[in-house]
């Protein structure tokens, strides 16, 4: 408690954020072991409160000061997000990971699980040797990005005991599965952004998986997927709320985000698997919360983006109207209008 006391005194104290401190990002990774050691009898109102705080003022500096801890602590962490006193900071601190453009291993180098290697053995009987060493390479990549820890838990997802007895650890259960899914689902998006690749490789060991469809009813049964709603979607893990987190914001936003990165799974669900009692809810969350904040998501990722040289892209929520507008040969102007 002292420790972090002082830390985050140090840190208000530091006069430039931009530098990198090597020294604070040591002892934020001493830090986060210690956190993620103590047990549930040892943890108190106080320690959770002077980490989370931790947390928010470095997640606000210019430099990454949370990954170093989150990179060496992913699959303690990930373990945390199923525990209610620790799951809030362990979140964030993953979060930090999964904006990251460096993967956790390399490919050259990299460690498969045997729960991993186990399930690999069982998917590929049957397969002929090009699809087997397909599945090879897709599990590489998804082992280089994804934490071993989320990688079991995906594989090994089932559906939860609905006893009474048993209502609150199976919703901390399933808090854990829907935290680790955002997280996975945000190492998705970042990888795929560095090579198209990585997205197609994970996207093929989820679908593998199974989980997808799993975890999409187990939200869909705890979300509100009013279209009506005023707040963001994304309020709920918003870093300057530190409350605990509530499964059905949780969930719902495990809904949006499932539709937003993996489309096409999503699609295919939808038309195979999908209880017929969810399919119209889901239908109207798509068209009318999903399409359209994702729309404004993406313009807004256009805009700041530097590497279109002459090329203006401009749209419209309203309308889901994309118009690309582009100069060639120096003379002529063409624009583009996509409908989205």
């Amino acid at each position: 408690m002292k420790a972090m006391n002082s830390f985050q005194i140090a840190s208000n104290d530091c006069t430039d954020d931009s530098v990198d401190n090597h020294d604070e990002k040591q002892v934020l990774g001493e830090l986060t072991q210690c956190f993620i050691r103590l047990s549930q009898q040892e943890m108190s109102w106080k320690i959770v409160e002077e980490f989370s705080s931790l947390i928010v003022i470095n997640s606000k500096k210019p430099i990454k000061m949370l990954e170093p801890a989150a990179r060496s602590h992913a699959n303690d962490l990930t373990e945390c997000l199923y525990s209610p006193s620790k799951r809030w900071c362990s979140f964030h601190l993953l979060y930090s990971l999964a904006m990251s453009s460096k993967p956790l291993q390399e490919e050259e180098s990299v460690i498969i699980s045997d729960v991993i290697n186990q399930q690999q053995a069982e998917w590929k009987q049957g397969m002929d040797g090009e699809d087997a060493s397909e599945l090879e390479d897709d599990i590489i990549i998804s082992a280089s990005w994804l934490p071993e820890k989320a990688m079991c838990i995906l594989s090994q997802m089932k559906p939860k005991s609905s006893s009474i007895q048993n209502k609150l650890g199976e919703e901390n259960e399933i808090m854990g599965d829907l935290l680790t899914w955002l997280t996975c689902l945000s190492i998705l998006d970042t990888a795929g952004s560095v090579d198209m690749r990585n997205r197609t490789s994970i996207s093929s060991f989820i679908q593998k998986t199974k989980s997808l469809g799993f975890l999409l009813e187990t939200a869909m049964e705890h979300a509100d997927l009013d279209i009506d709603r005023k707040e963001s979607i994304f309020s709920c893990i918003d870093l300057d709320d530190k409350h605990d987190l509530s499964i059905q914001e949780v969930a719902t936003l495990a809904v949006f985000r499932t539709v937003e990165s993996l489309p096409t799974l999503v699609k295919t669900w939808f038309n195979d698997y999908c209880p017929r009692y969810m399919q119209n809810k889901l239908s109207t969350f798509v068209e009318n919360i999903v399409a359209p904040e994702t729309l404004h998501r993406e313009l807004t990722r256009i805009k700041k983006a530097t590497s279109f040289g002459e090329m203006t892209v401009n749209g419209s929520c309203v309308s889901r109207e994309i118009t690309a507008t582009y100069h060639q040969d120096e003379v002529r102007k063409y624009s583009r209008v996509f409908h989205v």
